[in-house]
């Protein structure tokens, strides 16, 4: 019988040579964006309040940020998609509500007021045609990241996100820049291809016993360590694919030895777990006490054993409710598949540049900062305990701030199309940039200001 699952997940939340450290730069007013990220919320269908609507959350799952559009403003929470480059509003947000829109309704782009963390953009340019509501920050120069730059907002296509608090799930990313006080610095960094997606290499998995824990049948060894392939995982914040939403995929093999060393029950005992996910009583959080630790590089970031045990509720089409719990790592596939007509993620053959997928529950421990003009992504082990905010700007330089790795010894720096994206035909424009951004950008505050009161 089919289920529906419903789960909470911050969801959100190459190897290089080490050779070069560099300083931290500070600038009096960096050029950076903040704005929140949410747990999703579900909710089934409209509904009205004193301001803003609030879009419907009932098909998605992970991470989100809000953000407004239109005259008066439509309130929206949308998945962030880290592997997607469009950014769409389809069927969440109503056009012919709004006295600032630009665009013809049969046409692919379209243009409105924007509003997101402490900025608002006039004719902001985005998808009027794409069949999912997402915003795409991925590498291509249609995501958010670029559009930010176009209207100068930021000053080159990059970003940082983490998750603030591990136990509700809220979370931050930073347009154009990194806050290190959020994370045990330097961050490392790391080449991806930009061609594909987003992308770091996991050296190896270690998993540890506790003082408090107990032995797991036929392991007498307190320690095991997995040596991952030489291929990189790549990260999702979002999937159509609901079930696998925030889990990672590792290869088969090394999934396999993983729930063997953890007594864990795996995918095909149950056939409703599609095989690729192992299960395990829910109460094992009480008893045992392990770590599993990610070396990505010379950085190694440690989870608890209680993180990695996600329950879930199955609502059946009967009216039966079923709680229970899965490992955070799946079993990737070997071969590309299709169950339900859904794609299952991770594993060789299923996707064929990765040795899996990296998802939020695993990412909810990392800081991640990108830079586009680069090709590269750092990352550092999340401060729990941070101080006061530190915000460095990412330049159009060849180097991330505080940051160690195998830097280019040149770039070419995006630059923003000089056309305005304003249009009075009444058809929709092409995405293009302002020729002044005070023109679009009428809400802007200082990097003080961002992060006041956070």
């Amino acid at each position: 019988m089919r289920s529906l699952w419903i789960t909470a997940l911050w969801g959100l939340q190459t190897t290089c040579a080490y050779s070069t450290n560099f300083p931290l730069v500070h600038r009096d007013n960096p050029s950076v964006l903040h704005a929140s990220l949410e747990q999703q919320r579900e909710t089934s269908d409209l509904q009205k309040r004193d301001g803003p609507v609030q879009a419907p959350l009932a098909w998605y799952r992970g991470v989100v940020i809000n953000i407004t559009m239109g005259t008066p403003p439509q309130l929206m929470s949308l998945p962030v998609d880290i592997a997607d480059h469009h950014f769409s509003l389809v069927n969440w947000y109503n056009p012919q509500v709004s006295t600032t829109y630009q665009g013809d309704y049969w046409y692919q782009s379209a243009n409105d007021t924007m509003g997101i963390g402490s900025t608002q953009i006039k004719e902001f340019n985005f998808d009027s045609y794409y069949p999912e509501a997402v915003i795409g920050i991925g590498p291509g120069n249609h995501s958010l990241p670029y559009s930010l730059v176009d209207y100068g907002v930021i000053k080159s296509p990059s970003f940082s996100i983490w998750c603030d608090d591990l136990q509700t799930g809220e979370g931050s990313i930073l347009f154009g820049g990194v806050n290190s006080a959020k994370y045990h610095g330097p961050l490392q960094a790391f080449s991806f291809d930009p061609a594909s997606s987003l992308s770091i290499p996991l050296k190896e998995i270690t998993i540890q016993l506790g003082a408090n824990g107990s032995a797991v049948p036929g392991n007498s060894s307190t320690s095991k360590t997995f040596s991952m392939p030489d291929k990189p995982l790549r990260l999702q914040t979002f999937t159509e694919y609901r079930e696998a939403m925030g889990f990672s995929f590792l290869p088969a093999d090394i999934a396999n030895q993983t729930y063997s060393y953890f007594n864990i029950s795996g995918p095909d005992s149950d056939p409703m777990q599609q095989n690729y996910l192992g299960s395990l009583p829910c109460n094992r959080t009480d008893t045992e006490n392990y770590t599993v630790s990610l070396t990505f590089g010379n950085i190694t970031v440690s989870y608890p054993w209680e993180e990695l045990i996600i329950p879930i509720r199955r609502v059946f089409d009967s009216g039966a409710v079923e709680d229970v719990c899965y490992f955070a790592i799946g079993r990737g596939k070997e071969t590309s598949d299709y169950d339900y007509g859904y794609y299952i993620p991770g594993g060789p053959g299923a996707v064929l540049d990765y040795a899996g997928i990296l998802g939020t529950v695993l990412m909810s421990r990392l800081y991640i900062a990108v830079d586009y003009d680069n090709n590269l992504i750092g990352v550092a082990p999340l401060n729990e305990n941070p101080g006061p905010d530190n915000i460095l700007e990412i330049g159009t330089g060849t180097e991330l701030p505080d940051a160690v790795g195998d830097f280019p010894a040149t770039n070419t720096p995006y630059i923003a199309p000089s056309v305005n994206s304003s249009t009075s035909s009444g058809l929709a424009a092409l995405r293009t940039a302002p020729p002044s951004a005070q023109k679009h950008v009428v809400a802007a505050l200082g990097a003080a200001a961002l992060f006041a009161g956070l």
